[in-house]
């Protein structure tokens, strides 16, 4: 009995070491599939990439590639390969966004390197530019505005407005310094970066501002002189010219790349310089009535003694006239 249950003992000892056996050479034969199908995505993936830096090499002459971009009969092996491009592209722009939101900054350039190949790094740029707070966050657009204008429905002044551009316009330099030291180190083409950057920071967010601060007056139906808004809007827009001029030259000064930043920030105003001179011409002919309507009240009470040119004087004029008229002398002088 004794023999009989050791030699069971044995059976179960080797049927144990066979399905072990079996175990182990299923795992080796997955394995080697895996390593296998690991090989085989990494030698695609390498292939991929070596079409694409064939074809950015060579934008110019197709007859210098590989038959895969010039030969009509490979139509359908370019239609694949472009489709696996684009895979690979949108993996390795998630692995990058993914990377940004974490400021793991040796990953993006890891991923910003490779992305340089696809249309020369534009979809890495632009996705780059996508997050930026400051050209997603409406909150930084409302605050833009409430730095310059002040609260809606207070009194915006020229010297008011002025300080609001100064403190606007360093706060956005300091901003893109911040972001230029990030695309330094991320992007293999920092001077293209920088350059989209600044123009979009010059189009989107300076330009919403400035459609705020400035709204012109009509020409055809002119504001009345005693509101002031059309002397008061060309004020306005020679401290807007000013202030924007002097942040070009500190965009400059950061680095915008090959952007014609100075020429940009010109067309920013071309609207309202094209109509300024009428704007001007209109203000100083109602400002010309006004000096001419303060003479001619003059010349009129100098003929009157003092008692009747008082009486005369309050007769004609009310008090806002007279205020009014008198700031206006104040301000031709």
């Amino acid at each position: 009995m004794l023999e009989k249950g050791v030699d069971g003992l044995f059976d179960s000892f080797a049927r144990l070491d066979s399905r072990i056996s079996s175990v182990g050479q299923t795992a080796a034969k997955i394995r080697d599939h895996l390593q296998y199908a690991q090989r085989e995505t990494a030698s695609q993936t390498i292939e991929l990439i070596k079409y694409l830096m064939e074809f950015n090499g060579s934008p110019g002459d197709l007859m210098e590639l590989s038959a895969l971009f010039s030969d009509d009969s490979c139509v359908a092996e370019a239609t694949s390969i472009a489709q696996k491009l684009r895979k690979l592209e949108n993996r390795l722009l998630s692995r990058f966004d993914a990377a940004s939101q974490r400021r793991e900054l040796s990953t993006m350039s890891e991923c910003a390197k490779i992305l340089s190949q696809f249309n020369r790094g534009t979809s890495a740029m632009q996705h780059y530019m996508a997050a930026r707070p400051m050209f997603i966050d409406v909150e930084v657009m409302n605050a833009d505005t409430r730095l310059v204008l002040g609260d809606q429905g207070s009194q915006v002044s020229p010297s008011n407005v002025a300080r609001g551009l100064s403190s606007l316009y360093r706060e956005i330099t300091d901003t893109v310094r911040k972001e230029a030291a990030t695309i330094m180190v991320v992007f293999p083409s920092p001077n293209d970066v920088m350059a989209i950057l600044v123009q979009r920071v010059l189009e989107q967010r300076v330009t919403g501002l400035l459609d705020k601060l400035l709204v012109k007056p009509s020409l055809v139906n002119l504001p009345p002189m005693e509101e002031g808004r059309l002397l008061l809007y060309l004020r306005m827009l020679a401290v807007a010219y000013e202030k924007t001029q002097e942040l070009a030259r500190d965009l400059r000064a950061v680095g915008c790349g090959d952007l014609d930043v100075e020429g940009l920030t010109e067309s920013l105003f071309l609207a309202h310089k094209d109509e300024y001179p009428d704007h001007e011409q209109a203000s100083l002919g109602q400002l010309y009535h006004a000096k001419k309507c303060v003479l001619k009240t003059s010349i009129y009470l100098n003929h009157l003694g003092p008692l009747a040119l008082e009486r005369s004087f309050c007769s004609i004029f009310s008090p806002t006239d007279i205020c009014y008229c008198g700031y206006r002398v104040c301000a031709l002088e």
